[in-house]
């Protein structure tokens, strides 16, 4: 019995697939590379969130304190035409 398929299509199948195993090789390695860089990522909008909300706490404090400052100020001082 006489084999089917030729020396050159085995050898193209196996160029075939080294091409393919070497396509899904480069394809894990940029995967690996993109779930480090998501996962960066995460980690630098989480930083900025926190930073965020201690910039608006510190707003919040601010205007209390001069809102504070205000109706203290109102009620101790005399008009100017007195």
């Amino acid at each position: 019995m006489k084999n089917m398929l030729s020396e050159q299509t085995w050898a193209d199948l196996h160029r075939r697939l080294v091409e393919i195993e070497t396509r899904c090789a480069f394809q894990e390695d940029t995967l690996h590379a993109l779930n480090a860089q998501l996962a960066h990522q995460q980690t630098l909008i989480e930083q900025q969130q926190r930073m965020l909300q201690a910039v608006y706490q510190q707003t919040q404090d601010l205007r209390a304190a001069q809102a504070s400052d205000t109706n203290t100020q109102s009620g101790q001082e005399k008009p100017p035409h007195y």
